[in-house]
């Protein structure tokens, strides 16, 4: 048989186990936010990057008018 004060011990151990689980998992939704972030940001610089470049070689393709 189990006294009241094991039982209330293990209670309160579970207890603080699964707010830590629950900080860790808060953490991680936090970090995975972040990381969608930072993907997006870097995307959104490569579309810039390779439009601008796009641009450019657009502008060195067009034929100088000679007089």
């Amino acid at each position: 048989m189990v006294t009241c004060d094991k039982y209330e011990s293990v209670v309160s151990e579970l207890n603080q186990t699964l707010e830590r689980e629950r900080e860790a998992q808060q953490l991680l939704h936090q970090q995975s936010d972040k990381l969608r972030e930072i993907t997006k940001r870097l995307d959104e610089e490569e579309y810039r990057r390779a439009h601008q470049e796009n641009k450019l070689k657009e502008t060195i393709q067009v034929p100088l008018a000679v007089d």
